[in-house]
């Protein structure tokens, strides 16, 4: 119904705060497409909806076991984004995590506290 369809953005804000993310997998799905006559929200409210949220936008009947497909789409292709997302986000994390740890190795060795500051004395006794 339309009151549903006008909450979306409040929800999203406050599923982005909740997550403290502005990145979500998600997809906008209009159920009962097959009540024509009873139809609340366009197809193209719909679409425009979920282009300014940036998901992708779907219209199935939950009676209707044809469009099976459809919903097989959708979650695939949603767990398709979020295991993207998810591998490029610990990539920057690995990344992040091994450039700190340089840094940190770089720092000891600066400043005296690295391997390289072991000294020998000449007659190889440390």
């Amino acid at each position: 119904d339309h009151a549903s369809f006008d909450e979306i953005h409040r929800l999203r804000r406050l599923v982005e705060s909740t997550k403290r993310s502005t990145s979500l997998c998600c997809a906008l799905v209009g159920n009962k497409n097959d009540l024509v006559y009873d139809r609340q929200v366009t197809v193209s409210q719909g679409q425009n909806l979920a282009a300014d949220i940036g998901c992708r936008f779907f219209e199935l009947s939950a009676c209707d076991w044809n469009q099976f497909p459809q919903v097989y789409e959708l979650f695939a292709e949603l767990y398709s984004t979020w295991r993207r997302t998810k591998m490029s986000r610990d990539g920057r994390q690995r990344k992040s995590s091994s450039s700190t740890k340089f840094k940190q190795a770089i720092q000891k060795v600066i400043s005296g506290k690295g391997p390289s500051s072991k000294r020998t004395s000449h007659n190889g006794v440390g």
